[in-house]
């Protein structure tokens, strides 16, 4: 008989050297043990492989949103240029000329009192309401 384990050798397809099972001999039931720890083997080193490379991917990932963060950051810190501080200015003055912004008031308190004496004797009154669109309530006016 053939001895194919022995020593130190033996022990290279999982069933152990010294006290694994039969001595260090091999029959034909320790090559299929054989075979399956090897495709074990091969599936928990592809798996492996698959886990290094997601979480390399997903570290890639994160320092290209770090750079993008701190560029967004640096954009915002950065003093407009005075092409564009003129350029805004330009945009500012057109839109006040053309398109004024609505003054805000409250014609109760603002416009006096509803109803009002003149010297004369001659009784004055305002009314106060609000005119309405599809947006709703927009504009307030006095009659």
């Amino acid at each position: 008989s053939t001895d194919t384990g022995g020593g130190s050798s033996g022990g290279s397809y999982g069933g152990g050297g010294g006290g694994g099972g039969g001595g260090g001999k091999k029959g034909p039931g320790d090559a299929a043990e054989a075979a399956d720890w090897g495709v074990d083997a091969m599936a928990k080193a592809t798996a492996e492989k698959q886990r290094r490379k997601e979480e390399e991917e997903r570290q890639q990932r994160e320092l290209q949103l770090k750079k993008e963060q701190e560029a967004a950051v640096a954009q915002k810190k950065r003093k407009p240029s005075k092409w564009q501080m003129l350029k805004e200015g330009y945009e500012g003055l057109v839109c006040a000329v053309v398109r004024p912004p609505r003054s805000r008031y409250h014609p109760q308190h603002e416009l006096g009192p509803r109803r009002l004496r003149l010297e004369g004797g001659q009784e004055m009154s305002r009314e106060d309401f609000e005119l309405s669109n599809y947006q709703g309530p927009c504009e307030s006016a006095t009659q």
